[in-house]
């Protein structure tokens, strides 16, 4: 374990600065393999080659981003998907989602629960009723489905490393976010 020593006889373990330098890193590096080396010359960038949203830093970004992926993925409710964020193509993916999961559960072709795809170029609403139908169809079959997407997407955002409010409160609790025994005993922290 490396500790680095702080000023005025504090400790910072390592492991917290090299987090801290790696956030991005990531991007940064296939950003530099894509745009530097494999192709030199191109003046267009896309999102289909190198992801270049805005990450979602804001505990209101994370908060709205981690709603609307719980919704489009376990909602069924109609009026939960009035949002632009949920597109058709959005929507189409999570029947195909949906669609998989079934394919995994039930190896019998004739158990397997059927979705009706809406025709190509339907309004919004066919797709977002095709979806909410055959998602009703899939929990009733399923019980345990929901607490399972559920659980996934959790899996998902901490393995993305986006925190949520119970994993930040969980790791405030760890001890290298306490006051030390000789910080506590200053008049300012001293509550008694």
């Amino acid at each position: 374990d490396n500790v680095v020593e702080v000023k005025n006889g504090g400790e910072l373990h390592s492991m917290v600065l090299s987090c801290i330098t790696g956030i991005g890193t990531e991007r940064v590096i296939e950003s530099f393999v894509k745009y530097c080396i494999e192709m030199p010359n191109t003046t267009q960038r896309s999102d289909k080659i190198v992801d270049m949203s805005k990450l979602k830093t804001t505990s209101n970004n994370i908060s709205s981003w981690l709603k609307q992926t719980i919704t489009l993925r376990t909602s069924t409710e109609p009026s939960d998907f009035d949002d632009r964020y949920f597109t058709k193509d959005k929507l189409m993916e999570e029947i195909n989602v949906l669609t998989e999961l079934e394919r995994d559960r039930e190896d019998d072709e004739e158990e397997q629960l059927k979705v009706r795809m809406p025709k190509s170029g339907s309004p919004k609403n066919n797709y977002i009723k095709a979806l909410l139908q055959f998602r009703r169809d899939m929990f009733s079959k399923h019980l345990d489905l929901r607490r399972e997407l559920l659980n996934s997407i959790k899996r998902e955002f901490v393995k993305k490393g986006i925190s949520s409010k119970e994993s930040r409160e969980e790791l405030m609790a760890n001890r290298l976010f306490a006051l030390s025994a000789t910080v506590c005993q200053r008049q300012r922290y001293n509550i008694t």
